[in-house]
C-alpha cells in the first residue's frame, strides 16, 4: 500500500544525534537516483526477553517509550525508537534504547517507510515491504521513478540507553553479557548453528512471507503463530547469519558452507571416506552395491511364474 502525505515525512529529526543505545543499520541498501533519503516513523520489532529468551513483538513510534509483558516470566520489556534519515551517506534506520530485552529482528512487511523524492522534495509513504523484494513506487507529486531494496538488518550496540538510573545500567550490562551469543550479527553463528529439534541437519532459518519473521522450520513457524504458512524464499545461514535467497544446492553465498546436508555416510564424505567395502559399516547403502556377495530374493523360483513352467 502506498499512500502520498505532507505530513508523514515532517517529523522532527536531530540530524547530528549522537549514537546511543542499540543502532538498527540496513544491509544491503540501494536506492535510486531519484530517492534522496528514507524515514522509518513507524518499527516494529521482535524482541527477546533477557530473563527467560522469550518473543514479543513491539510497534514503536517516533521518541515515545512502549512497553510489553513476556509471555512466559510476565516481566516488563521496555523500548524506544529514535529514528534516523537514512540516505546514500548513511544507512542507520534509527537507534533504541532498550530495557529487559535484546532486539531479535525487524518486521519490514509491518514498518511505515517514507521515501523523499529528489527532484521536488515531496513525501511518499509505503507498508508492506520485505527483504530482499526491490519496491517500486512513482513519486505523487512529480511522478519520478523511487527504488527502494534492503537485504536485511544488523543491530550495533553502542553506549548506554537513555533509561534514567545507576540501577537500569547496571541492569543493561548483565543483560548484555547473559544473551551475548543470542544476538543475530552478520558473521556470526545463529544459535545452535541455524538448526532446530525438529531437522538437526538444517542449519538455516528460513523468513517467512506470510508474516516476514525467522524460524528455524516450518513446524516451528505453526507452533508459534496462527495462519497459513506460506512458502519461504530467503533465509539466514546458520554459520554466518547472512540473509539470502533460498537456493536448490543449499550452499551460502556468503561463507560456502552447506546449510541443508544430506545423510552422511562414510563412502561419500566428499570423496574422502572409507571405500574398503570389508571395513565399511553393515548399514551403509554402498557395502553391498553391485557385490558377488549381494543376496537376491529367489521367491519367484519358488512359488512365482518360472516354478509352474518347470
Amino acid at each position: 500500500e502506498e499512500s502520498g502525505g505532507g505530513e508523514s515525512g515532517k517529523l522532527s529529526l536531530c540530524l547530528s544525534q549522537q549514537k546511543r543505545g542499540v543502532e538498527v543499520r540496513l544491509v544491503g541498501l540501494q536506492l535510486s537516483e531519484q530517492l534522496a533519503a528514507v524515514l522509518c516513523p513507524v518499527l516494529r520489532l521482535d524482541l527477546q526477553c533477557v530473563r527467560c529468551h522469550g518473543r514479543a513483538d513491539l510497534t514503536l513510534q517516533q521518541g515515545t517509550a512502549s512497553s510489553v509483558t513476556c509471555s512466559r516470566c510476565r516481566g516488563q520489556l521496555t523500548a524506544a525508537y529514535h529514528p534516523s534519515l537514512v540516505h546514500a551517506a548513511s544507512t542507520t534506520l534509527g537507534f533504541l534504547d532498550l530495557h529487559g530485552c535484546t532486539a531479535g529482528d525487524v518486521i519490514m512487511q509491518s514498518c511505515k517507510v517514507t521515501l523523499t523524492c529528489l527532484q521536488c522534495g515531496g513525501d511518499t509513504s509505503a507498508t508492506g515491504l520485505s527483504f530482499g523484494d526491490c519496491r517500486v513506487t512513482w513519486c505523487r507529486s512529480c511522478h519520478s521513478k523511487l527504488v527502494f531494496v534492503a537485504q536485511q538488518c544488523k543491530f550495533l550496540a553502542h553506549c548506554a540507553s537513555a533509561f534514567a538510573g545507576d540501577k537500569v545500567k547496571a541492569t543493561q550490562k548483565r543483560q548484555e553479557s547473559s544473551v551475548k551469543e543470542k544476538k543475530l550479527m552478520v558473521g556470526n553463528p545463529l544459535p545452535n548453528e541455524g538448526t532446530c529439534s525438529h531437522y538437526k541437519k538444517s542449519h538455516r532459518w528460513l523468513r517467512f512471507p506470510c508474516c516476514g519473521r525467522l524460524y528455524p522450520c516450518d513446524v516451528c513457524h505453526d507452533s508459534a503463530e496462527d495462519h497459513p504458512m506460506q512458502r519461504a524464499g530467503r533465509m539466514l545461514c546458520g554459520f554466518c547469519s547472512r540473509e539470502q535467497v533460498c537456493t536448490a544446492s543449499g550452499v551460502c553465498v556468503g561463507c560456502g558452507a552447506a546449510l541443508a546436508g544430506g545423510r552422511p555416510t562414510a563412502h561419500w564424505e566428499g570423496g574422502h571416506g572409507c571405500r574398503n567395502r570389508a571395513k565399511m559399516n553393515r548399514h551403509d547403502n554402498k557395502k553391498y552395491t553391485d557385490s558377488e556377495h549381494k543376496t537376491t530374493c529367489k521367491k519367484s523360483q519358488r512359488v512365482g511364474g518360472e516354478k509352474k513352467c518347470n
